[in-house]
């Protein structure tokens, strides 16, 4: 475990006390061990912690209480274990966020299995807000007439995904002409794309947007509510981020949350931010920090390219896709993008999104002139997804 630099410079979500610190370092046993009595005298001087330090924590807290194991990573890196008590830190969460209630029967379309958490977290939100819970997962286009009857017969009025799954159900209720009273969605995983926001809002008109942020072994950190920009969370109370370009670290008071948590590196890129609600502690998800790209040794941010591809008129979403790779480097980036079904001139688009990249990175100019082959456009009926979550990844490597 390194020791981070002090800087004044990096900023901070939330705060905790040198209590707060203290106590949580002491209930992990490969920080507490090397731990002086009286703790460190500031942030900097405790350690940066990784999966090892989580999997060993949850593993000697699960001692003698039991546990349920999740499993992150196989996204975008190696798996990271770690046993989560049962109630899953839910009652302390719902102190300031709380979405559902009695009278709520809630669509879990998480995917359940494989070790994943997300299904398992709706299904327990569901019984300690004494709700009716249906769990379903996913669904295919074709399912949905099928499963009809079932949804209305039950009274289903709330909704539980990542924004891909959700979407893509909006889209068949919407194709089928079915029309549900939704009027709560809970969304995780991912960012939405304006695209899905416009699914959401066609399909359940009166449905309020509640979100997480999180990670399976860290459990959540962030939660928006309806009232908040899209996209934008915040930072849960008894929680301090630390927002380092090369990995946000998150730690956590620990009295009552799933996971105590030091310093602890997910990995993302975490940016303070503000929000609609006027609320504290409000940050944007950026993306993974391995989601940097290099093409021909120049680097680029995925989030910063697909950014200008999603504003290309008749563009509804998109995905990198590298190939060639030597080492570090891909030799060839694809850009490939859904299309509005009602474009008839897909290579105006195609066109539109290779200049507009050149014209967005000086890199990238240099590289298509020495290299013309090395960025292509590619019109797609669907982008790949990660078959144990049901997400969309920003970049695929090949």
């Amino acid at each position: 475990m390194a020791i981070a630099d002090t800087n004044t410079d990096v900023p901070t979500i939330g705060k905790l006390s040198e209590a707060d610190l203290r106590l949580t370092a002491s209930m992990i046993p490969t920080v507490a061990e090397n731990l002086p009595d009286i703790g460190c005298d500031s942030l900097s001087e405790y350690p940066i912690t990784g999966g090892v330090d989580i999997a060993a924590t949850t593993r000697a807290l699960a001692e003698g209480q039991g546990a349920i194991l999740m499993s992150s990573g196989g996204t975008t890196g190696a798996p990271k274990l770690s046993w989560l008590p049962h109630d899953l830190g839910l009652r302390q969460q719902c102190r300031t966020w709380d979405p559902l209630d009695a009278s709520s029967v809630l669509l879990n379309l998480f995917n359940p299995g494989r070790l994943w958490g997300s299904h398992y977290y709706m299904q327990e939100l569901a019984r300690i807000s004494c709700s009716v819970v249906l769990p379903a997962g996913p669904f295919d286009k074709s399912e949905i007439p099928n499963w009809v009857e079932v949804f209305q017969r039950a009274e289903v009025n709330a909704l539980a995904g990542n924004p891909t799954t959700l979407a893509d159900f909006a889209d068949a209720c919407l194709e089928h002409g079915v029309d549900l009273p939704i009027n709560k969605i809970i969304w995780m995983a991912e960012p939405w794309a304006t695209r899905k926001l416009n699914s959401i809002a066609a399909a359940f008109p009166k449905a309020s947007l509640w979100g997480n942020y999180g990670a399976v072994e860290t459990w959540v950190m962030g939660t928006s509510k309806p009232e908040c920009t899209p996209n934008v969370l915040h930072l849960l109370p008894g929680h301090m981020m630390e927002c380092y370009d090369n990995g946000a670290l998150i730690s956590r008071r620990a009295d009552g949350w799933a996971v105590p948590l030091l310093r602890y590196n997910l990995k993302d890129r975490v940016v303070p931010a503000h929000c609609a609600c006027g609320g504290e502690r409000a940050m944007r998800i950026l993306g993974r920090v391995e989601d940097t790209v290099s093409l021909r040794s120049a680097i680029f941010r995925a989030d910063e390219v697909l950014d200008i591809v999603r504003e290309v008129p008749d563009v509804v979403d998109a995905q990198i896709v590298l190939s060639s790779e030597k080492e570090t480097s891909a030799s060839v980036m694809t850009i490939d993008f859904i299309a509005d079904g009602a474009t008839d001139d897909i290579d105006h688009v195609n066109l539109t999104v290779r200049d507009r990249l050149v014209a967005g990175f000086v890199h990238m100019a240099s590289i298509v002139a020495k290299y013309p082959d090395a960025l292509r456009v590619e019109c797609v009926d669907s982008l790949i997804r990660i078959g144990r979550t049901n997400k969309t990844p920003a970049v695929v490597r090949r």
